[in-house]
């Protein structure tokens, strides 16, 4: 029986059977994906820094990437091996614009592509000049992946001018079950992110797991430890962030020093008060006394379990 959908040629496989169309649909289970099974179009992190910088002239420098545009059902790997510039267009007469920077790889003559060329580009669209500019899109782009936004005032006359504003655009994306960076939990949230797919968000230094419903939390399996020094207040209580995203199980205090002078012997004595999924109460006092210690500075070691 004839199979319904034909499969791809392989690759690797017989010579010269794959081609670019469906080498691109072979790779693209390297690629994290949506739910709709496309491949995620952004920057490979090399770190999490800007790529789009301004210069003392209408240009724009862009550092090196790795990174994969989609087109025809799979992804094009690409890659920026240096510094690379773009020219912005001299600013508007009045008002301000958006302009939209882009890399995208131009196809012709297979596959239905007919860009005419065939190749690598980085791309600006230029903004309409208004009080209030709204972003072009580049959706009708076949290919494009965005890079930056930048706004570009009358007054300026380089991309280091005062009032231009470039906005590192770009999203990440991973290898097939790697972990996805995004920068706020608002730009995690617009992804529709496949069952057990991990995620990081920059912002908040928090990594989450999508189980289908909501993103939860990851916990730590580890515990959590550092050295906390705060001033106790009146009822000789100080405050220790854990970081553990959970209630601890168990804590450890030992001190390190107090600045109470007042007796060789006034040593702190850190006992746990309340705990919760973000702080420890501590509660202090003088081993020579059993008295709180208020008003006082201490330093404390800690360690908080899961």
């Amino acid at each position: 029986m004839e199979p319904i959908v034909a499969l791809t040629d392989s690759f690797p496989g017989a010579s010269g059977a794959v081609d670019s169309t469906e080498l691109r649909k072979n790779l693209a289970g390297l690629i994290i994906r949506d739910t709709s099974g496309i491949p995620r179009a952004g920057i490979f992190p090399r770190h999490a820094n800007a790529l789009v910088f301004s210069r003392v002239d209408m240009y724009l420098d862009i550092a090196a990437f790795e990174g994969v545009s989609v087109r025809g059902g799979g992804p094009l790997f690409m890659a920026n091996d240096g510094l690379a510039q773009v020219q912005l267009a001299a600013a508007p007469a009045s008002n301000s614009r958006i302009d939209v920077l882009y890399f995208k790889q131009n196809e012709n003559g297979y596959g239905g592509f007919a860009d005419g060329v065939t190749t690598a580009i980085f791309g600006v669209v230029t903004g309409t000049a208004a009080a209030s500019p709204t972003k072009p899109s580049i959706t009708g782009i076949a290919g494009a992946t965005e890079l930056a936004t930048i706004t570009i005032p009358s007054t300026a006359t380089a991309t280091n001018s005062s009032g231009v504003v470039i906005t590192n655009t770009f999203q990440y994306t991973a290898a097939a079950g790697g972990l996805l960076l995004f920068r706020t939990t608002a730009e995690r949230d617009l992804f529709s992110a496949v069952a057990s797919q991990h995620g990081y968000v920059l912002a908040n230094s928090t990594e989450y797991l999508w189980n289908s419903s909501a993103w939860a939390t990851i916990i730590p399996t580890q515990p959590t430890r550092g050295i906390a020094s705060f001033s106790t207040d009146a009822s000789g209580l100080g405050s220790i962030t854990h970081g553990l995203g959970s209630t601890p199980s168990a804590v450890i205090l030992t001190p390190a020093f107090t600045t109470d002078t007042n007796s060789v012997s006034a040593i702190v004595k850190p006992t746990v008060g309340a705990l919760t999924s973000t702080t420890i109460q501590v509660v202090t006092y003088r081993t020579d006394s059993s008295v709180r210690l208020t008003g006082t500075t201490v330093q404390i070691h800690w360690v908080a379990f899961p």
